[in-house]
């Protein structure tokens, strides 16, 4: 970390002044502006946590369709799912973790682990 200075902390104080200054002159226009930066901020998080279609991923059986495409084709079936659903369908069928973050690379994981086994050893008992 860089060793701040005396000429920092003045030029600091002088950013806080000038702040000061304007929120005194319209105390509301400080106030907006920190409520849209967070509403802009709560926008990008939304978007981030994408929604799991449910439906289509409890309907995705995962080791018939391996058994019953090639890898690309599987693939490409997995690649129409968002990252939110290719991570709960590693958990699903317990895959092991991976440090992984895009949909892309994750797809690929899964489709290759898929192949690999040739039977769900983890399927419910019940």
């Amino acid at each position: 970390m860089a060793k701040i200075t005396e000429k920092d902390i003045a030029v600091f104080v002088k950013v806080l002044n000038e702040l000061l200054v304007i929120y005194e002159k319209n105390p509301k226009i400080i106030t907006k502006f920190l409520t849209s930066t967070t509403d802009a901020c709560d926008n990008k998080f939304s978007e981030i946590n994408l929604e799991i279609n449910t439906e289509a991923v409890e309907g995705f059986d995962l080791f018939e369709i391996a058994k019953a495409l090639d890898k690309i084709e599987l693939l490409n079936k997995l690649n129409s799912f968002n990252l939110a659903e290719l991570k709960y369908i590693q958990k699903k069928y317990i895959l092991g973790g991976s440090q992984l973050r895009t949909a892309k690379s994750i797809a690929e994981y899964i489709a290759d682990q898929a192949k690999k086994r040739t039977v769900d050893v983890f399927k419910d008992q019940s």
